[in-house]
């Protein structure tokens, strides 16, 4: 996940390299952790826990 305002500060800190470097990082890590949560309900293991109760 990213923060604007954290991305902003490295941008003014540090310099463009760092920044986009964790703009990178961030987007690549929440994109496999929503493609693992999708992959992993799909096959119910998540989705019979976490609907249990509800409904």
């Amino acid at each position: 996940m990213i923060n604007e305002v954290a991305l902003t500060l490295l941008f003014a800190l540090v310099g463009w390299k760092v920044a986009l470097l964790y703009l990178a990082l961030g987007l690549s890590i929440a994109i496999v952790a929503g493609w693992l949560g999708n992959r992993t309900a799909e096959y119910g293991e998540i989705s019979g826990k976490l609907g249990a109760g509800y409904g």
